[in-house]
């Protein structure tokens, strides 16, 4: 992908505010247009045995459900706005690298490809398109130039710099009973868990597990046909208890996604969430059903008295 990726995007709330586009927009800018409607054309049941169950790590297929944790202080404006832009617009927020807390987001080594058949086609190809008016020995020059230009520590440095600054990503735990996930991003278990059900949206059809590894990937330049570069996937083994999936959209700025209305299936409340925070809750869920949207189950949480871990349970009406 490149930095000019082509993406929809419009601005709902005013033009000094994060742009908004829509899945479908999102899968035809990856050219997945017509997946995502063959996709979504599919009965509920189809689609649901496509998608892995439980929270096994093994599985390679797209959870069913995928999972948010966040903060929603109650007296806490941007908080609840932004919990509003989730639970009553179905907005998902797709951020920006440097504003993650991995130190090392979208970091890789680079190498050139051992292929010189591919490195001579890939440097035939951006000569031609850059420098259409060259003539031919100028052409064999540059391409000769940038076959044997070795790979340097600054070229790596620029190079990852401007795939964080168009790079966006989506994240998500396959895991809504994780004790450290809930004290470390849903404000020590005061905050909310936002579940999603993959099924219900083509946008998780772009959805990648996270691999969790003790060295930074390596990406080939160029990258094989049929193999584009997956280095956004890739985080240090300390991160593995996140059990992450994600997804990598490129665009020059932070900006929200706006999905399916019956993707968001449930909002779980923290151990420690105070009532508070579920009437902001229960009125955002009034004012999407106001607005003719499904409702929503709420789900509590409480430890187990026998063992750790978490129990979840239905909320009634």
């Amino acid at each position: 992908m490149q930095p000019d990726f082509p993406l929809s995007l419009t601005y709902p709330d005013g033009s000094n505010k994060p742009p908004v586009c829509k899945s479908k927009d999102v899968l035809a800018a990856f050219n997945s247009a017509s997946q995502g409607q063959d996709y979504m054309s599919q009965t509920k049941q189809w689609r649901s045995r496509q998608g892995g169950r439980g929270r096994q790590w093994e599985t390679e297929n797209i959870p069913i459900h995928l999972y948010k944790y966040r903060q929603l202080d109650p007296e806490n404006g941007a908080q609840v706005e932004h919990a509003r832009d989730i639970l009553v617009r179905d907005r998902i927020w797709v951020a920006k690298p440097d504003s993650l807390n991995d130190l090392h987001e979208l970091n890789f080594n680079l190498v050139k490809n051992p292929n010189p058949s591919r490195l001579r086609e890939w440097a035939e190809n951006g000569t031609r398109q850059l420098c259409p008016k060259l003539s031919s020995a100028e052409r064999l020059r540059d391409i000769k130039n940038i076959i044997d230009v070795p790979i340097t520590k600054p070229m790596i440095e620029g190079l990852r710099e401007d795939m964080r600054r168009v790079g966006g990503v989506f994240c998500a735990s396959q895991d809504p009973r994780n004790g450290p996930m809930w004290a470390h991003y849903a404000d020590n278990h005061r905050g909310i868990c936002i579940q999603y059900d993959t099924t219900e949206d083509e946008l998780f059809l772009l959805t990648k597990k996270v691999q969790y590894t003790p060295q930074l990937p390596t990406m080939m330049a160029p990258s094989d046909p049929g193999k584009p570069p997956d280095y956004y996937r890739y985080k240090s083994a300390e991160w593995a208890y996140e059990r992450e999936w994600r997804v990598m959209i490129f665009c020059n700025s932070g900006l929200s996604v706006t999905v399916r209305p019956s993707t968001i299936s449930g909002v779980i409340f923290g151990v420690r969430a105070n009532q508070a925070t579920v009437k902001i809750v229960s009125e955002l869920l009034a004012e999407r059903v106001a607005w003719g949207k499904p409702a929503f189950k709420l789900y509590r949480t409480k430890p187990h008295d026998d063992r750790y871990g978490i129990a979840i349970t239905c909320m009634k009406p």
